[in-house]
């Protein structure tokens, strides 16, 4: 997650399958609106670190969508990122960073209820 500052919105979306590889349609479950609370809620979710291939992000996912004042995104999952940038174009993968399910899953579910 780049600085917060950066943020314009906080969207928590399930992504969908395409026919394209690694190309997503979302769904636009919620959209977090006191931004401040969820970052410091976000920050404190315990987080593994494991040295093997990233999942990344993947289709009937739930996942957190920070959009960027610039237009670019990330993913932030259960298991991984992804990220979309305008030079780059769209990555799925981001660190090796595993949230522990349960936390992550009511965190998320939070927002959307």
């Amino acid at each position: 997650m780049r600085e917060p500052s950066s943020i314009e919105r906080i969207e928590i979306v399930r992504l969908e399958e395409t026919s394209k590889y690694d190309v997503f349609s979302e769904k636009t479950l919620a959209t977090v609106e006191d931004a401040d609370s969820f970052l410091k809620g976000f920050k404190s979710l315990k987080c593994r670190i494991y040295y093997t291939a990233p999942k990344g992000v993947h289709s009937g996912e739930t996942v957190i969508k920070f959009v960027y004042t610039n237009d670019e995104y990330e993913f932030v999952g259960m298991y991984g990122s992804a990220y979309n940038t305008t030079v780059g174009g769209f990555v799925n993968y981001r660190g090796y960073c595993y949230f522990e399910k349960e936390e992550f899953t009511s965190f998320i579910e939070r927002y959307i209820n």
